[in-house]
């Protein structure tokens, strides 16, 4: 069922949630799944594999990109899937629970390859930076963030200077900014890091709670999109964090990711308790 919002602010009800678009934006949205209660998305960084990757409850489900239909479930997670991220060159899925566990599946075959209690932390969006092969990930009420050695899984560092209820880490796709972005859920800050030296570098306000954090596939259109808890997404400068404009998607929890191949000009919603949503962007 394809339910468009036209750039008239006109609000629609779509599978369940409200989604309004404001004047000046060209943003349209298609709900493909309404039975899912997703807590993490993120789009294979390869387009040759031609998929999405959705974390629910003790569960992994992966999409074909193309048709948005379920093409397998992966199992075996001890807690809610919360953070998912990829080692694109080593064929590697990490992915982090709120039970305090992290895991590494393989790439390509899908199966779960190492398992580790990493604390009793509840973990949040999780990040990889290839340079140091190491893994980012935040702790919601630790109020930390864990970097650890990607082969292991093992803390070699620990921040606490800056998060907040931190609910994602991404990494900044501009090499020479050389910089980690944590989102804070419970602060309502936007806080950045050396991703050499692992020391705050920058502290920037947010409207609101932060659950994801994601970035144009297009570096010229210097844009950062924030996910936000009450359902707003966020377009913000990419270099200042300044934002550009709200966008109102829906209500509640939700984590978004954007389609890795930018002349598909979409990003997916993925909703706590209400589903998966299509956003074209057309501007």
């Amino acid at each position: 069922m394809a339910h468009l919002l036209r750039n008239n602010g006109v609000v629609f009800k779509v599978g369940g949630h409200v989604f309004r678009v404001a004047d000046r934006s060209t943003f349209l949205s298609t709900t493909f799944s309404t039975n899912v209660n997703a807590l993490a998305i993120r789009f294979d960084p390869d387009p040759a594999r031609n998929r999405f990757l959705v974390g629910r409850g003790g569960a992994m489900d992966v999409y074909d990109a193309a048709t948005l239909a379920l093409t397998q479930t992966i199992t075996g997670f001890s807690g809610d899937v919360n953070g998912i991220c990829f080692d694109q060159g080593n064929n590697r899925v990490f992915v982090f629970t709120s039970n305090g566990y992290g895991y590494i599946v393989d790439g390509v075959s899908l199966v779960i390859s190492l398992t580790v209690r990493v604390g009793s932390d509840n973990f949040g969006n999780i990040c990889y930076d290839p340079v140091s092969d190491a893994v980012w990930a935040p702790s919601y009420y630790g109020n930390k963030i864990y970097v650890l050695a990607a082969a292991t899984l093992t803390i070699t560092a620990t921040i606490t200077d800056g998060p907040d209820s931190p609910g994602c880490v991404s990494m900044d796709p501009v090499a020479a900014h050389n910089r980690m972005v944590l989102g804070n859920y419970g602060g309502h800050t936007v806080i950045t890091y050396d991703r050499s030296t692992l020391l705050k570098t920058g502290t920037y306000a947010s409207s609101g709670g932060i659950n994801d954090i994601f970035w144009d596939p297009v570096p010229q259109n210097n844009r950062v999109f924030f996910a936000k808890h009450g359902g707003a997404l966020t377009v913000a400068d990419a270099q200042t964090f300044a934002a550009i404009e709200d966008i109102v998607l829906g209500s509640g929890q939700f984590f978004a990711t954007i389609d890795p191949v930018a002349a598909h000009h979409r990003i997916l919603a993925a909703y706590n308790n209400y589903g998966i949503s299509v956003v074209q962007v057309t501007s």
